[in-house]
């Protein structure tokens, strides 16, 4: 829900940006990955070389997460679960988000809760670089942190903006102090997918 908001509010941002507006786009969603892990879906009618560049992408994606979730299981044996969501909340007319929700236990102590957004260019096929989509005043100064699955840019102007929003929505003081501390590496751009 936290990324949802995130979304909402720089689609409404960039929402004026350069395009006619237009029908969303319509998705397939193939079979799930694995049992429990929903495939990304992927865009029915490609019509551009960029839209082509994004099914490639999901679906480089989807054979990531069939990878680690093999890896999950040798390392959690029969204990091991993932369960992974999607959601679609942008469908055009010049960007598309998907909003990826895993839950994942592999063995340890406890079990690790990830929402990842990725939001592609639909004319060029690349993810969105917000620090040169959204004016400097709103992006700040970012910063760059290396994940396991990305490279991230986070914005403490960003967070700023989202987190008076998430806050009256979430009444949960751990989930509050959880997302405070999530905002500071929040993906507001994925590079390397």
């Amino acid at each position: 829900m936290r990324l949802t908001i995130v979304i909402a509010i720089l689609g409404s941002v960039v929402s004026g940006i350069g395009h006619a507006a237009g029908p969303p786009l319509r998705m397939l969603v193939p079979l799930p990955v694995a049992p429990g892990l929903d495939a990304l879906p992927r865009i029915a009618v490609p019509q551009s070389p960029g839209q082509r560049r994004i099914n490639v992408a999901l679906a480089g994606l989807d054979a990531a997460v069939r990878t680690a979730w093999t890896s999950c299981k040798a390392n959690g044996g029969k204990y091991a679960e993932w369960q992974r969501s999607v959601e679609v909340p942008m469908r055009g007319p010049r960007f598309l988000s998907v909003v990826i929700t895993d839950d994942v236990y592999c063995g340890g102590l406890h079990p690790n809760v990830s929402v990842q957004a990725v939001v592609y260019d639909l004319g060029t096929g690349r993810p969105v670089d917000w620090t040169t989509l959204l004016p400097p005043a709103l992006v700040g100064t970012p910063t760059l942190q290396q994940g396991a699955d990305a490279v991230r840019i986070g914005s403490k102007a960003l967070s700023a903006l989202v987190l008076p929003a998430y806050r009256r929505v979430q009444t949960d003081p751990e989930c509050r102090r959880f997302f405070a501390e999530d905002l500071q590496v929040m993906d507001h751009s994925v590079f390397s997918a």
